[in-house]
């Protein structure tokens, strides 16, 4: 039962139950032991998964209502979910974003403690050791692996309850340590609250970014109480909640055509006529052909930093015996499960001179992406039925010529 809300709340606790099974398991005759006594008390252990299943039956039978389907995952963004093959493990424990290490580091005395508890009680040794890995894959895992705006890896509080125990045996192996060596170890544990708590009246002030933070700017606020001129260059790029993206002209990017007149896989011909007075050039599309060839490049094809920015602009010639929804750009990021990011920019029916040639244009920075392997796509989306003509499609990338560098001087303002 209390597994089953465990997983309620939190579905990857599920795992929490090896600690159950493997408690007291520190060889193979213990497991031998357990998986006999699991045998022997069949009866208690299936009225527990019934306990389990009548616990977990409400939440089942919501899902069948509201969606149709018994089980129902939520997170249906294409561009976050569980990617057990490639792991941030690094990120999550090293990274000044949000490293784990660096933002808690009196967990290392934790893991330290595993050793002395591998010598001290092998019993429990394995539960734990086996719930902590299993559940930090998972963790890392998570292709939003900073977790959004939480301070450290948040959902790394989870398993405190279990690293206690290892913390523990660490503490109660100083009692026979010299006493210069229990001396550090106090003085480390302090600095560690004292930091944490700094840390935290920091973030409260915007001080530590929760979403921006670089190795750059993490140090040119260490102990700041307020934020160093010029410090804000030394962040990462900034990416706006309401997807107004706005290319800023303080950092060195520099100019790459992804699509050009030039370039283009589209083939223009020389005139084309709409109507008895029209001859344009350009590229023809009606309700037969929506969508003209556009630019579609892997994200590690345009820039080898964590992000990019996309500006496209299109010539479009809309004739005033059009009838309909007006043409737009389309720019995503793509992957096998789907399109994640995307946006779109339309011609404003409100704006728009018919029988003239009316600009289109659309900037767009990318997203987190989940894997550089993901597709980049931009496209004019032509959504009516009678014919317009476009020219001059065209995809430029703004990519980070360098990072930043940090500045010479972190005085505070008066």
């Amino acid at each position: 039962g209390s597994i089953a809300l465990l997983t309620l709340v939190k579905p990857s606790e599920i795992i929490v139950g090896l600690v159950f099974v493997f408690w007291g398991v520190g060889s193979f005759s213990d497991l031998r032991k357990k998986i006999q006594l699991l045998i022997n008390s069949r009866r208690q252990v299936l009225l527990a998964l019934l306990i389990s299943f009548i616990v977990f039956l409400p939440q089942l039978i919501y899902w069948k209502l509201a969606t149709g389907h018994w089980i129902y995952d939520s997170y249906q963004n294409p561009g976050i979910g569980l990617d057990f093959t490639t792991p941030h493990i690094f990120d999550v424990l090293f990274s000044y974003r949000k490293g784990w290490f660096l933002y808690t580091p009196i967990m290392i005395l934790s893991l330290i403690g595993f050793v002395e508890l591998f010598r001290r009680n092998r019993s429990i040794f394995w539960a734990i050791t086996g719930y902590f890995a299993l559940s930090f894959w998972i963790i890392a895992s998570w292709t939003e692996w900073w977790y959004g705006a939480s301070f450290s890896i948040r959902p790394m509080i989870t398993l405190y309850i279990v690293l206690a125990i290892p913390l523990g045996y660490f503490l109660k192996s100083l009692i026979n340590s010299k006493v210069l060596v229990r001396g550090a170890v106090l003085v480390f544990i302090v600095l560690c609250i004292g930091l944490n708590l700094f840390q935290t009246w920091q973030l409260n002030h915007y001080i530590l970014d929760p979403y921006r933070t670089t190795k750059e700017y993490y140090w040119a606020t260490f102990l700041k109480t307020k934020i160093p001129e010029n410090a804000e260059m030394l962040k990462s790029v900034f990416r706006s909640f309401d997807g107004d993206d706005q290319i800023p002209h303080e950092k060195p990017y520099k100019i790459i055509s992804l699509l050009s007149p030039k370039t283009a896989r589209s083939e223009f011909k020389d005139s084309i006529m709409i109507g008895p007075i029209f001859s344009l050039q350009g590229e023809i599309l009606d309700g037969n052909k929506r969508y003209p060839n556009g630019v579609k490049l892997q994200f590690r094809d345009i820039t080898s930093l964590d992000h990019f920015w996309a500006k496209a602009s299109v010539q479009v010639f809309i004739p005033s015996s059009y009838k309909g929804e007006l043409p737009c750009i389309v720019m995503e990021m793509r992957r096998k499960g789907g399109a994640y990011k995307w946006q779109c920019e339309c011609l404003d029916s409100a704006k728009v001179i018919l029988d003239e040639w009316n600009k289109l244009e659309k900037t767009y920075l990318s997203p987190e992406v989940r894997s550089t392997r993901d597709f980049f796509k931009s496209y004019v989306w032509h959504r009516g039925e009678d014919a317009i003509i476009i020219n001059n499609f065209i995809v430029d990338a703004f990519v980070l010529d360098k990072k930043p560098k940090t500045p010479k001087s972190t005085a505070l303002p008066d």
